[in-house]
């Protein structure tokens, strides 16, 4: 019983509150809250200036997947609820709130930023933390040669973040 309640009090003293607002894209991982920044968990994305290559053309991969979530933040709402605050910036799960309207009715729901960028091919996941969550999603980018699959394998040249496990 012991190792439970430790566990648990170890992992909420890693997490914090919730985060909120319409955030600035800093980079393809970082969103910024006014002076916070946070790392979008789960996903492992190419940085500016990170050269990939699509049909044998070499293109600025970086650049491409900040675009991406640039255009899935646009001005919409974003809750981040952060995994884990040990590092320099807390380490979140994101969401943003998409609408989405036929004809005259609109309906709103939260979408994950980690799997939006996953599934347009912005990112790959971080396996070591998703345990597999954005599977399916990952192998329909890999299968329709979306974004960074579209070439060869553009990871593996830079630092990586230790896994963060919510």
């Amino acid at each position: 019983m012991f190792p439970r309640l430790a566990l648990a009090i170890l992992l909420l003293g890693q997490s914090g509150p919730e985060i909120s607002g319409r955030p600035a894209v800093i980079s393809p991982e970082i969103l910024g809250f006014g002076s916070e920044q946070v790392v979008l968990w789960g996903i492992d994305a190419p940085v500016p200036g990170q050269i990939c290559s699509r049909d044998g053309v070499q293109y600025d991969c970086g650049e491409e997947s900040f675009y991406v979530l640039k255009d899935l933040v646009g001005d919409r709402p974003v809750r981040c609820t952060p995994v884990d605050v040990s590092g320099q910036r807390p380490v979140a799960r994101c969401e943003v709130q998409w609408t989405q309207c036929v004809h005259t009715t609109c309906e709103q729901d939260w979408r994950d930023l980690g799997l939006e960028m996953i599934a347009a091919g912005a990112a790959t996941q971080r396996r070591e933390e998703t345990a597999g969550r954005y599977d399916a999603d990952e192998e329909t980018a890999r299968l329709g040669y979306a974004g960074v699959w579209a070439g060869p394998e553009w990871r593996g040249d830079g630092p990586r973040r230790p896994p963060v496990t919510p």
